[in-house]
């Protein structure tokens, strides 16, 4: 489903995922022009691990645990 998170400040966060058989996807989406989409072959948390990597790489997502708010 879509999902919007209040984040830090006045930064809203939207998020949308897809499962199907064998693939993974994630988007997300921030108020301040940050983002990002990840499509993977295969079931299970990579997505969500993905997602969390790039927001902390790029500092959207500073100190956030793996898979915070990511299924």
């Amino acid at each position: 489903g879509w999902f919007m998170t209040p984040t830090t400040g006045r930064v809203t966060e939207g998020q949308h995922n897809g499962i199907n058989n064998g693939f993974t996807s994630m988007i997300v989406w921030r108020t301040d022009g940050m983002g990002a989409a990840v499509m993977v072959n295969g079931e299970g948390g990579l997505v969500g691990t993905l997602i969390e990597a790039i927001g902390q790489e790029y500092g959207w997502r500073p100190g956030r645990p793996a898979n915070a708010g990511c299924h």
